[in-house]
This record gives C-alpha cells, structure tokens and sequence, in this order.
C-alpha cells in the first residue's frame, strides 16, 4: 500500500537532531487505498470504518489513516501498517500502538482533497494543520481571531484569506500539540510576530512561548508545522507542497 509520499523532516535544537516524518496523500489515491483497506487497518480500526456511513466520513478517515501509518511507518522502519495502531485518546487525539520501543506521535489533519500526518519522537513534540483558502469563510474564521493578529505582518501582507486561514491553522496546529484539541478556547492561543522567512511565514504566540510556528502557503491551500521555538527545521516540505498544487 504504501506510496512514496512522504518526506523526512529533521528538527535540530541546541546539539541534538530530532528526526520526523511528513506524509500525505490526495483523494485520487482514495479508490486504490479503499481496495485495500483491510491491508490497512486493524481490527479495531477496520469495525470503526466499516460503521461510518456516509462517504466523506469515509473519505477523510480512511485517508487521514493512510498518511499516519504511512508518516509512522517511515519514522520507525516498519513495512507492516497492520502492525502500526492508530487509536483516538480520551480527547479524540490519535495515539500511535506500534511494535517498537520508540515513543511515536503522530499528527494528522484534512482538508479539501488532502490528508497529511506528521509523525514525531513524543520527546519532541511538533503537529501539523492543512486548510483549504475559502473567502467564504473568512468572516467565521476572524471571529477567533484577535484584531491585533491581522496587524502583525509589516512586509509582503498577505490577501485576508490567506492571512486568516494562516492563523486558524497556526492556532489548530498548537492545540493538537497541546493535547487538547479544540477544547480550549482559541483566545488563548493568540498569535504573534508572523514574519514572511524565505519561502514561508513564521510566527509565535503570546501565551505560549516555547512554541513557534511555520506556514507555507500554496495556491488553494495553507500547511502550519508548530514545533518547539528553539528548535530550527533543518529540512523542507516542497516535495509536499509541488505535488498538492498538481
């Protein structure tokens, strides 16, 4: 099953190197991926699956299940997805049962026609958001989002959309690495000093200093990796980013 999707990412904070992989998959890969989903999922994951009923449901699980085995995978070596679990914590978070000693996470978020994971030592913990650009929900989107947020940008300043969407997956990304998901309150995770850094946008967030965040925008869509603010991304994600605007 596994397709070749993916890209390591290496994370380097004061001498030590952190590796993580990055994986997605589009929903043209859906009918191949569906033919063989019992080569996929457990049984625990396959009884879940089997039980959603309409198909976007399905689409987006099974999907988003892919590019974290497929993340998971290729971070600890295994050629088995049967053998890597993939199952929701009491906050709904997925929580990764696989074979080795190693303490995996993984991140996994959808938009649009697109799934991604981001697989992580738990000892360095990173998440990932993807969302699709939609004018139309812009005005959702600002109700989240604090006015001195959209005034952070000095240089190249963004279309709103972009600058909106930008934030949200900033602020969704946090929370998935915070634990808690859209439990806490968006307030809290204000952002704060988003730069344009080469070919993608940087920033923090005023209640939560040890973390930072970097965006990469591409035509219809935005992809946020938050990390730990003094860690420095040694790789990049442009394999990732060329084969979403195809």
């Amino acid at each position: 099953l596994a397709i070749p999707l993916r890209t390591r990412i290496e994370m380097v904070r004061d001498k030590s190197a952190f590796r993580g992989m990055l994986a997605w998959v589009t929903t043209d890969e859906y009918s191949r991926i569906v033919d063989n989903y019992c080569e996929l999922l457990d049984s625990h994951e396959r009884r879940y699956f089997e039980s959603l009923h309409f198909e976007r449901r399905r689409i987006s699980y099974l999907l988003g299940r892919f590019a974290a085995k497929n993340a998971v995978a290729g971070l600890v070596d295994e050629t088995d997805f049967m053998k890597l679990g993939i199952v929701p914590g009491v906050f709904n978070q997925p929580v990764v049962h696989q074979p080795t000693s190693e303490v995996v996470g993984v991140s996994i978020s959808h938009s649009g026609d697109v799934a991604c994971a981001l697989a992580f030592p738990q000892v360095h913990p990173m998440a990932i958001d993807i969302e699709q650009i939609d004018a139309t929900k812009v005005d959702a989107i600002k109700a989240h989002i604090a006015p001195a947020e959209l005034d952070l940008t000095e240089h190249d300043r963004p279309p709103e959309e972009v600058l909106c969407t930008l934030i949200w997956t900033a602020k969704e990304a946090l929370s998935k690495s915070l634990g808690c998901g859209m439990t806490a309150p968006f307030e809290l995770m204000e952002t704060t000093a988003i730069v344009v850094d080469s070919a993608a946008f940087c920033g923090r967030f005023k209640n939560f200093s040890q973390y930072k965040f970097r965006s990469w925008v591409t035509t219809n869509y935005i992809i946020t990796i938050v990390s730990p603010r003094k860690s420095e991304l040694k790789t990049t994600i442009q394999t990732m980013l060329d084969d979403i605007e195809c």
